[in-house]
Protein backbone atom coordinates (compact mmCIF):
# COMPACT_ATOMS: atom_id res chain seq x y z
CA UNK A 1 0.00 0.00 0.00
CA UNK A 2 2.62 2.42 0.64
CA UNK A 3 4.29 1.87 -2.41
CA UNK A 4 0.88 2.40 -4.52
CA UNK A 5 0.78 6.02 -2.17
CA UNK A 6 4.04 6.68 -3.48
CA UNK A 7 3.40 6.73 -7.13
CA UNK A 8 0.15 8.31 -6.85
CA UNK A 9 2.34 11.33 -5.08
CA UNK A 10 4.39 11.71 -7.81
CA UNK A 11 1.84 11.14 -10.25
CA UNK A 12 -0.40 14.05 -8.61
CA UNK A 13 3.39 16.36 -8.74
CA UNK A 14 4.13 15.58 -12.49
CA UNK A 15 0.12 16.08 -13.42
CA UNK A 16 0.38 19.67 -11.28
CA UNK A 17 3.46 20.89 -12.68
CA UNK A 18 2.48 19.51 -16.07
CA UNK A 19 -0.86 22.03 -15.88
CA UNK A 20 1.43 24.85 -14.37
CA UNK A 21 3.74 24.83 -17.08
CA UNK A 22 0.57 25.15 -19.43
CA UNK A 23 -0.66 28.09 -17.40
CA UNK A 24 1.86 29.97 -17.19
CA UNK A 25 2.74 29.52 -21.29
CA UNK A 26 -1.01 30.85 -22.16
CA UNK A 27 -0.26 33.48 -19.77
CA UNK A 28 2.99 34.58 -21.42
CA UNK A 29 1.25 34.26 -24.78
CA UNK A 30 -1.44 36.55 -23.84
CA UNK A 31 0.78 39.28 -22.41
CA UNK A 32 2.90 39.42 -24.82
CA UNK A 33 0.56 39.57 -27.76
CA UNK A 34 -0.73 42.79 -25.79
CA UNK A 35 2.57 44.65 -25.33
CA UNK A 36 3.34 43.84 -29.07
CA UNK A 37 0.29 45.68 -30.28
CA UNK A 38 0.32 48.09 -28.10
CA UNK A 39 4.40 48.84 -29.20
CA UNK A 40 3.57 49.78 -32.91
CA UNK A 41 3.68 53.73 -31.95
CA UNK A 42 6.70 55.82 -33.71
CA UNK A 43 8.84 57.49 -30.65
CA UNK A 44 8.50 61.11 -30.74
CA UNK A 45 12.55 61.03 -29.86
CA UNK A 46 14.43 58.94 -32.20
CA UNK A 47 17.53 59.03 -30.19
CA UNK A 48 16.41 57.35 -27.20
CA UNK A 49 16.09 54.00 -27.06
CA UNK A 50 12.71 52.02 -27.34
CA UNK A 51 10.66 51.77 -24.27
CA UNK A 52 11.01 48.43 -22.31
CA UNK A 53 7.86 46.28 -22.86
CA UNK A 54 6.70 45.11 -19.52
CA UNK A 55 6.49 41.21 -18.82
CA UNK A 56 9.87 41.13 -21.21
CA UNK A 57 12.75 39.79 -18.96
CA UNK A 58 15.12 42.49 -17.94
CA UNK A 59 18.30 43.17 -20.39
CA UNK A 60 15.82 41.61 -23.62
CA UNK A 61 16.16 43.84 -26.48
CA UNK A 62 12.91 46.16 -26.75
CA UNK A 63 10.88 45.18 -29.39
CA UNK A 64 11.51 47.16 -32.94
CA UNK A 65 8.68 47.82 -35.72
CA UNK A 66 9.81 48.60 -39.14
CA UNK A 67 8.19 52.52 -38.22
CA UNK A 68 11.08 52.73 -35.17
CA UNK A 69 13.37 51.83 -37.75
CA UNK A 70 12.02 54.15 -40.58
CA UNK A 71 12.50 57.01 -37.78
CA UNK A 72 16.02 56.15 -37.10
CA UNK A 73 16.76 55.89 -40.69
CA UNK A 74 15.40 59.50 -40.71
CA UNK A 75 17.27 61.31 -38.01
CA UNK A 76 20.72 59.55 -39.56
CA UNK A 77 20.03 61.21 -43.13
CA UNK A 78 19.35 64.82 -41.16
CA UNK A 79 22.99 64.23 -38.72
CA UNK A 80 25.07 61.63 -40.67
CA UNK A 81 27.61 62.72 -38.58
CA UNK A 82 26.52 61.71 -35.50
CA UNK A 83 28.52 58.12 -34.39
CA UNK A 84 26.08 57.64 -31.44
CA UNK A 85 22.78 58.11 -33.80
CA UNK A 86 24.49 55.66 -36.23
CA UNK A 87 25.29 53.36 -34.05
CA UNK A 88 22.26 53.48 -32.45
CA UNK A 89 20.89 51.95 -35.93
CA UNK A 90 22.90 49.55 -36.27
CA UNK A 91 22.33 48.31 -32.49
CA UNK A 92 18.98 47.95 -33.49
CA UNK A 93 19.47 46.38 -37.01
CA UNK A 94 21.70 43.67 -34.98
CA UNK A 95 19.57 42.73 -32.08
CA UNK A 96 16.89 42.31 -34.58
CA UNK A 97 18.58 39.79 -36.35
CA UNK A 98 19.29 42.21 -39.19
CA UNK A 99 22.84 41.32 -39.88
CA UNK A 100 23.20 42.90 -43.41
CA UNK A 101 21.48 46.28 -41.97
CA UNK A 102 24.00 46.58 -39.28
CA UNK A 103 26.75 45.88 -41.16
CA UNK A 104 25.80 48.81 -43.07
CA UNK A 105 25.38 50.80 -40.26
CA UNK A 106 28.49 50.01 -38.13
CA UNK A 107 30.93 50.19 -41.58
CA UNK A 108 29.23 54.21 -41.33
CA UNK A 109 29.86 54.74 -37.71
CA UNK A 110 33.55 53.46 -37.70
CA UNK A 111 33.97 55.70 -40.59
CA UNK A 112 32.99 58.46 -37.72
CA UNK A 113 35.22 56.40 -35.20
CA UNK A 114 38.09 54.58 -36.60
CA UNK A 115 39.68 53.83 -33.36
CA UNK A 116 36.71 52.03 -31.66
CA UNK A 117 37.50 48.70 -30.77
CA UNK A 118 33.76 47.92 -29.37
CA UNK A 119 32.32 49.26 -33.07
CA UNK A 120 35.18 46.86 -34.98
CA UNK A 121 33.98 44.10 -32.28
CA UNK A 122 30.62 45.13 -32.77
CA UNK A 123 30.92 44.67 -36.86
CA UNK A 124 33.17 41.53 -36.82
CA UNK A 125 30.28 40.07 -34.74
CA UNK A 126 27.69 41.07 -37.37
CA UNK A 127 29.28 39.48 -39.79
CA UNK A 128 30.48 36.51 -38.17
CA UNK A 129 26.40 36.07 -37.42
CA UNK A 130 26.25 37.06 -41.46
CA UNK A 131 28.09 33.76 -42.22
CA UNK A 132 31.56 35.52 -42.84
CA UNK A 133 33.97 34.59 -39.99
CA UNK A 134 37.06 35.59 -42.12
CA UNK A 135 35.92 39.34 -42.48
CA UNK A 136 34.90 38.75 -38.55
CA UNK A 137 38.18 37.95 -37.31
CA UNK A 138 40.07 40.61 -39.37
CA UNK A 139 38.19 43.11 -37.74
CA UNK A 140 39.07 41.62 -34.09
CA UNK A 141 42.36 41.21 -35.08
CA UNK A 142 42.34 44.82 -36.18
CA UNK A 143 40.68 46.02 -33.04
CA UNK A 144 43.48 43.94 -31.11
CA UNK A 145 45.99 46.28 -32.40
CA UNK A 146 44.12 49.25 -31.48
CA UNK A 147 44.15 48.20 -27.96
CA UNK A 148 45.06 44.37 -27.03
CA UNK A 149 44.25 45.27 -23.47
CA UNK A 150 40.87 45.91 -23.99
CA UNK A 151 38.35 42.88 -24.64
CA UNK A 152 35.79 44.49 -26.87
CA UNK A 153 33.00 43.80 -24.81
CA UNK A 154 32.33 47.20 -23.91
CA UNK A 155 33.70 50.71 -24.00
CA UNK A 156 35.68 50.80 -20.69
CA UNK A 157 38.82 49.53 -22.00
CA UNK A 158 40.98 46.71 -20.50
CA UNK A 159 38.89 43.47 -19.55
CA UNK A 160 39.26 43.99 -15.75
CA UNK A 161 36.70 47.37 -15.81
CA UNK A 162 34.35 45.68 -17.88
Amino acid sequence: MKKANVWIGLLGLVVGGLIGYVVGVQSARKDRGQQVGEHTHESSNPTSEASQPQGLPEGHPPITTEADFETLKKAVERAPQNAALVTNLANKYYDSGRYEDAIVYYQRALTLNPKSVSLMTDLGTAHFYAGRPDEAIGLYNRSLEIDSRCCGACSLGPPEEC
